[in-house]
């Protein structure tokens, strides 16, 4: 059985360097992205282990279309796409949640952490 690993994210400096705070970024925390960030520029953001996909995660328990962020008027919204395995914001299963900032969710053994300042976003 494998030991638990509790990530306890880093909300004190919400903003990466080099990253404009006006547009949301998600930051991996754990797994095979681990350190990498990513900015969401895009109204549609794919993750999945297809190469096609936004955000590649090359493993088998993450579906070929696995999840997307959509941007809905001035949210952000990640939805499963009737995966194998689920999404997990939070420590949550669900099918679908609007993100804020500091959340953060799980895509196989891959956690991310969503973020974003809303109050100096002009979206």
């Amino acid at each position: 059985m494998d030991e638990e690993k509790t990530i306890r994210p880093d909300d004190s400096h919400p903003y990466l360097a080099g990253i404009e705070p006006s547009i949301p970024v998600l930051r991996s925390l754990s797994g095979p992205l681990e350190s990498r960030q990513y900015q969401l520029e895009n109204e549609i953001c794919l993750i999945g282990r297809d190469p096609e996909s936004d955000i590649v995660i090359d493993q088998r328990e993450v579906s070929r279309k696995h999840a997307k962020i959509m941007r809905m008027a001035s949210e952000y919204v990640l939805m499963d796409l009737q995966s194998a395995n689920g999404i997990y914001v939070n420590n949550l299963k669900l099918q679908r949640s609007v993100l804020a900032h500091g959340d953060v969710f799980q895509i196989g053994s891959c956690v991310f952490q969503f973020i974003w300042n809303r109050t100096t976003s002009n979206r």
